[in-house]
Parts: structure tokens; C-alpha cells; sequence
């Protein structure tokens, strides 16, 4: 028998029935799962094609995020999301826009078909109340409408006039760091009807996407940005600036601390030990620095350095006096990653001190000795006049003396303020019992002071004090005249002092005219003299400033208190010695 092509019952294994003749019904529940199987079949194509595209989408998402993220500025990320919107939408037109005016939205980047109408980058969007684009800034993360949504509701467009009709819309908002809103993905008009779940979904994690990458070029442009400030800063500080890293490789430097190192870009690329070779350091006594004594490498090892004065000899061999101040960087987590060094050119005011000294031992010495014989003369005239009884001539005599002591104790006040202010008092501390001090100055003082009004009323149990005898007596000798001086004859001087954690606080006690209010605040001011002093006409108001810059130099602090009509008391602290 010669084979024919297979009916269709054939091929489903039905045997062909004469026309009419009805299905038993085994036969149509049969045909009923066949049917249903075939549905399931088709269904399964279309899923499976669906998967296709959606993965194909997924393909193009990747293939334009690439895109997005090679992107170095704002400006041509937005033109890669744009586009990218486009590809993974179906859409004619799309824009991006980055960042918010108060009411409106203006288009950073846009993308469009040839026939389509153009949005260019500029354009503004008003942001109203109800409106889509407030809508999708402050509520939801996309937005989808069909065009007939759009078309009922016009005013959520907020076109700038003579824009293109819009023909369905999707959008997606990107977020910055802290997940503000801060920028959004628009589409428009898709090729083939309305935009679908899916395109929103895909707009979505391409706006994600678009949001890292924002962030990134953010992040990067404000690190620029912030680099950029700091080079400008540090290149306009006049001193010399050295940053290093923990290795002590210098990772940069301004023109001052190249100008005053004397450092070429070459000897700067050069490690740490290999440049310190080039400079020879000393400290202000010209004693010479060790490595690891250097104020960079202190820093590197976690110390901070401040305002130490070197003597650096530079490679070309000039020699510099410099401040320098240093600290180490540490990171969030306290690790020391590098050190900034700051080094401040104090040659200039090195060598004005050193013209002050001389000037200081010219004055000192000069006026000091034609001095010294007047007043030698004067007291061995005076006490020949006392022998000869011509008490007359003597008291003239004693006018004499008088004017040159206060003569010298003025220059002394003078050099002494000089110093002061150069920081140049040298102390040499050691344990003093203060109560045999001050009693024993009673006795040496005796001859020019009225030293028996002063009562000493010390505890034999205080504390030693750590201070410079010569720089104490001087304190002392400073209140102690003041006291006397401006109080009335007879009256008593008590000196005083007590323990306060860890300090002996010594106090001077008159019982003079007091201080007026007024005058408190500016007692211990350099060439300050109040109406008590005015009136007298003595001394140039060194004395008390004076006696201030000796007690802070021991680290400690003097203070007044004083009521008019009742006296005055002045008080000092100083250290106790160690056991």
C-alpha cells in the first residue's frame, strides 16, 4: 500500500470518522486535554520569549550602565543616561537632569529619534504642587502613565511653552548620599503603545545605577575640589609647609618650605634619611639634633611639636634659625598615616634679638658704671659728713644716694623688661624654703626699706617651692616696696602664704589707699602707673609687669585684690618642689 501524507488525526492518533458522527466522550475529554495543552505550550512560548526580551533588556541595561559608569563628569553622565533611557524604554524621547531650582527642573542631558522632538539640555520644567515631578521628587521612587493619563491631566506637565506633545510617560528619580532626592530620568513617547511594568522597573534600576554613579563623580569632584582649596591655602601661607607620609617621603610642600629648605624638586623626591643629610640641625644652644629628635620623625611616631626653635644649616650653607611646629595625621580610625610639618623663618627676629642684647649690655654696662661711682662717692661722702656732724650737708648728701639707687633699680627694670619680652628670663630652679627666704631678704633689705613694718607670718611646715632664689627675691623685694610705699608710716605689712593643690600661694597684705576698680585690670601692664604712682612720680610702671613675667616664668600666676579705703593685698603661686 503506497504511503500518503498524515491527516491531522492521524498525526494525534485518532482514526478519521465519517462526517457527522458525534465523539464518544472519552474522545472529547481526549481532544479537551489536548487543547489544554496546547494553550499550556503556547503560554510557555510567549513566557519563554519574554524571558528572551527581558533578558535581552537586561543585556542593554548592563551594556549602557558600562556606559554610564565610564563617565568622568556630571554633564556626560547625564548624556549616557539619557541615552540609556532610550535604549532600555523604547522610548523617542528622554532627558536627565541633575539637581533642583526652587519650582522648577531643568534638563541636564537629553536624548531623542531623529523624527522626535527635541528637549534641549536648559529647558526648565515648573515643579508644582500635584504635578508629576514633585510627585516623583517627594514620594515615590518611578512613575508610569499611559497617554490617555496624560492627557487627561495636562497641568501635571509643567512644559515650558512650545514644548512637544508628550505621549505617555515613565520616570525614575535618582538619589544623592544622604537619599534625598536629587535628580530624575524622564521618558516619553515609546515606539510601540504604552510604557509597560517592566520598562518602569528597568528605568529604575537604571536610575539606581545613574545614582551610584552621580555620587561618585560627587564624591570625586568635592575631593578635587576640597585638594584643590588646600593646595591653594597652603601655597599661599608665607612659612614653609611639608606634608609627609608615614614612610617620611615628602607627598607635598609649598614654595615657602622650598624657598626656605632650599629643596629643588629633586632633593624633595629623595627619602627622608638620604635628605637630611643635606642639613646640618641644631637646637637655639647649638647643640646638635639626633634623627630621631627631628620634629618630622617626632611626629611620624605620634608626638606633637610645637613652636621648637632649630638652627638649620641649608645645602648651599646659609644657616636659619626656624619655629617649627609638626603633628601626625591619623586616620578615622586613629592610625598614623603621615605628619604635616610647619617651619616659620625666625632669622630676622634672631638677629634683633641679638641687637637688643648688645644693646641691652651696652646700656646695662655703660650706665651702670659712671653710676656705681656717683653713688659709691655720694654714701662715702655721706658718712663723712655724719662724723663731721654736718647733718645739713648730709641729708642733701643722702638725696643724692637716694636718686642714684632709684637710677639703677630703673635701668635694671628696663633691661629686665627687655628680656621679658624676648622670652629670654633664665631660670635656675631649685627647692627653696620660702620662709627662710623671705626672712633672710628682710635682714639684706633692712638698710634701704622700712623692712620693720613687714610681718612674716609664714608656717614653718609650708612646702618648699620650686623657684630661682635671685628671680624670688626680686618678686619679693617688688611687692614688699609697693606695699610699703603706698601705705601710710606705722602701718603693718603681713606676708602670708598656704598650700592649694600642689601650689604655695603667697600673698602681701598693706593697709594703703587700695585700688580703685579701674585701675585693677591694667596693674600688671607694661609702663602702667596708677594716680597713687602719677602723684609720686616715680619709677616708669615696669615693676609690677616685671614681677608678672617672673612669675609665670616659674609657671605660675599673680593676681590683686583690693578694696579703697581698706588696702590691698597681692598674691602669687609657685609650684611645690618634688619630694
Amino acid at each position: 500500500m503506497k504511503r500518503g501524507r498524515p491527516s491531522a488525526d492521524d498525526v494525534s492518533g485518532q482514526v478519521a470518522r465519517p462526517e457527522g458522527e458525534r465523539c464518544t466522550p472519552g474522545e472529547a475529554a481526549e481532544r479537551g486535554l489536548r487543547e489544554e495543552r496546547q494553550q499550556l505550550l503556547e503560554q510557555a512560548r510567549r513566557e519563554a520569549e519574554s524571558r528572551e526580551r527581558y533578558i535581552e533588556r537586561l543585556s542593554t541595561l548592563f551594556r549602557v550602565t558600562m556606559a554610564v559608569l565610564k563617565e568622568a563628569t556630571v554633564e556626560g553622565l547625564l548624556r549616557a543616561v539619557a541615552e540609556a533611557a532610550r535604549q532600555v524604554t523604547g522610548a523617542r524621547v528622554a532627558i536627565a537632569g541633575h539637581g533642583f531650582i526652587s519650582g522648577r527642573f531643568r534638563v541636564g542631558a537629553a536624548s531623542h529619534a531623529p523624527d522626535a522632538f527635541a528637549c534641549p539640555p536648559g529647558q526648565e520644567f515648573r515643579v508644582e504642587r500635584g504635578g508629576l515631578y514633585l510627585d516623583l521628587v517627594r514620594e515615590r521612587e518611578s512613575i508610569r502613565l499611559t497617554d490617555e493619563e496624560m492627557r487627561r491631566h495636562p497641568h501635571w506637565w509643567g512644559l515650558p511653552p512650545g514644548h512637544g506633545e508628550l505621549r505617555g510617560l515613565v520616570g525614575a528619580r535618582m538619589v544623592g548620599h544622604g537619599g534625598e532626592a536629587n535628580g530624575v530620568i524622564m521618558a516619553t513617547d515609546k515606539h510601540e503603545g504604552d510604557f509597560t511594568a517592566e520598562d518602569e522597573a528597568l528605568l529604575r534600576q537604571l536610575a539606581a545605577i545613574a545614582s551610584l554613579g552621580l555620587q561618585h563623580v560627587e564624591a570625586r569632584d568635592e575631593s578635587e575640589r576640597r585638594a584643590a582649596e588646600l593646595d591653594a591655602i597652603i601655597a599661599s601661607i608665607p612659612d614653609g609647609i611639608l606634608i609627609y607620609d608615614r614612610e617620611g617621603d615628602i607627598v607635598r610642600a609649598n614654595p615657602g618650605a622650598a624657598r626656605l629648605l632650599h629643596y629643588t624638586p629633586e632633593i624633595m623626591a629623595r627619602p627622608l634619611a638620604e635628605r637630611i643629610t643635606l642639613l646640618r640641625v641644631e637646637t637655639a644652644e647649638r647643640r646638635s639634633v639626633r634623627f630621631e629628635q627631628l620634629p618630622n620623625v617626632r611626629a611620624l611616631r605620634g608626638e606633637v611639636v610645637e613652636g621648637e626653635v632649630f638652627v638649620v644649616t641649608v645645602p648651599d650653607g646659609a644657616t636659619i634659625w626656624v619655629s617649627a611646629s609638626a603633628a601626625p595625621m591619623r586616620s578615622a580610625e586613629g592610625e598614623i598615616f603621615g605628619a604635616v610639618l610647619a617651619l616659620r623663618d625666625i632669622t630676622p627676629l634672631h638677629e634683633a634679638q641679638e641687637e637688643r642684647e648688645d644693646l641691652l649690655r651696652a646700656v646695662s654696662h655703660d650706665l651702670r658704671n659712671p653710676l656705681s661711682a656717683v653713688l659709691g662717692q655720694a654714701q662715702l661722702l655721706e658718712r663723712r659728713l655724719e662724723k663731721a656732724g654736718l647733718e645739713a650737708e648730709r641729708r642733701s648728701t643722702q638725696s643724692i644716694v637716694a636718686a642714684a639707687e632709684r637710677m639703677n633699680t630703673m635701668i635694671q627694670d628696663l633691661v629686665d623688661a627687655a628680656r621679658a619680652e624676648a622670652g629670654q628670663i633664665r631660670l635656675e630652679c631649685r627647692p627653696v624654703d620660702l620662709r627662710a627666704s623671705a626672712l633672710a631678704l628682710k635682714e639684706r633689705l633692712a638698710p634701704g626699706l622700712e623692712t620693720g613694718r613687714i610681718d612674716i607670718e609664714i608656717p614653718e611646715d609650708l612646702p618648699q617651692v620650686w623657684a630661682d632664689p635671685g628671680r624670688l627675691d626680686r618678686i619679693f623685694g617688688n611687692l614688699w616696696s609697693n606695699a610699703l610705699k603706698y601705705s601710710a608710716a606705722g602701718t603693718r605689712v603681713t606676708v602670708s602664704a598656704r598650700v592649694e593643690d600642689g601650689w604655695v600661694v603667697t600673698s602681701v597684705t598693706d593697709r594703703g589707699p587700695g585700688i580703685s576698680p579701674e585701675e585693677l585690670p591694667r596693674l600688671f601692664e607694661r609702663y602702667f602707673r596708677g594716680a597713687a604712682g602719677r602723684e609720686r612720680g616715680e619709677g616708669v610702671g615696669l615693676g609690677l609687669y616685671i614681677t608678672r613675667r617672673l612669675v609665670e616664668a616659674h609657671g605660675g600666676r599673680i593676681w590683686v585684690e583690693s578694696q579703697v579705703g581698706v588696702g590691698s593685698t597681692f598674691s602669687f603661686s609657685l609650684p611645690v618642689a618634688s619630694a
